[in-house]
């Protein structure tokens, strides 16, 4: 992850985003203080509704704490 200023955003953008495709963070900040965050997306992942909660909960959430959402997917938990 890295941070960039808002002037250098501004400055800089194209560049930036190539590194978010890449699948880095970047933080943006003003006056030294986070305002935003661009982060890549994620193409293939399925999309989370009720029903998947709903089957996780009764599948086994009390498997998962702790875990990330990226791991209980990878582990059919989510």
């Amino acid at each position: 992850m890295s941070t960039r200023t808002v002037a250098d955003t501004k400055a800089h953008l194209s560049e930036i985003l190539d590194e978010v495709v890449t699948g880095r963070e970047v933080t943006i900040t003003r006056r030294g203080r986070a305002i935003a965050k661009l982060v890549p997306i994620v193409e293939n992942a399925p999309p989370l509704g009720w029903a998947a909660l709903d089957a996780w909960l009764v599948a086994g959430a009390s498997e998962a704490p702790g875990m990330t959402v990226e791991e209980m997917r990878a582990r059919d938990l989510l």
